[in-house]
């Protein structure tokens, strides 16, 4: 276990330094000094070990949201705590993120076969569909597909998690903001367009 958990560390890092394209099994074995066949008793490919990747870096994030569907609090205090875990795994795993988006983007066999490790984020968005929904039971929200809501939520993170990880500046707490304003305002029930 200690040595799988070597071997991710490595390739989380040369992800980090050279993105996914960079990420050989080859140069993973020189970094965490194992023997290549030592990498391959662990992980059967370079796609099994970028999954492997982001599920380590992403799993706890997804679970934590998966966690707040169920918590006490109000739909305000419950969605800044998912606004709060989300900024901060993005600024923590930016390299994760930004492999995750490179492959999705490619959409080729890379993509299908990390999809196994992406099954944590279905879990993320039905979390935030039942987060949208309490919100929505409790007066809060706008009644709505919950899965328009869901999609407009995750746009906009999105699209400030792909200024960063591509290297521009972004204010995070600005971004925060936004979102936070433009789904409390926003989706608020009981407004008309």
């Amino acid at each position: 276990m200690r040595h799988r958990q070597e071997i991710l560390d490595a390739a989380s890092a040369l992800l980090e330094e050279r993105g996914p394209e960079g990420l050989t099994m080859d140069e993973v074995a020189k970094r965490s000094e194992f023997a290549v066949g030592s990498i391959y008793r662990h992980f059967k490919s370079k796609d099994e070990l970028v999954a492997a990747v982001i599920e380590d870096h992403l799993g706890p994030f997804f679970a934590q949201i998966q966690e707040l569907s169920t918590a006490e609090g109000t739909f305000e205090e419950l969605f800044d705590r998912f606004l709060a875990a989300y900024a901060k795994t993005v600024h923590d795993t930016r390299p994760v993120w930004r492999a995750l988006l490179l492959l999705r983007n490619d959409g080729g066999n890379e993509l299908h076969a990390v999809i196994p490790a992406l099954e944590s984020m279905i879990g993320y968005f039905d979390a935030l569909e039942a987060l949208i929904e309490r919100g929505q039971a409790d007066g809060v929200l706008i009644e709505e597909d919950p899965w328009i809501l869901v999609g407009a939520i995750h746009g906009m993170l999105e699209s400030f998690i792909k200024r960063s990880i591509f290297g521009l500046e972004v204010d995070f707490d600005a971004a925060i903001r936004v979102v936070r304003h433009a789904v409390l305002r926003g989706f608020r029930a009981g407004e008309t367009s």
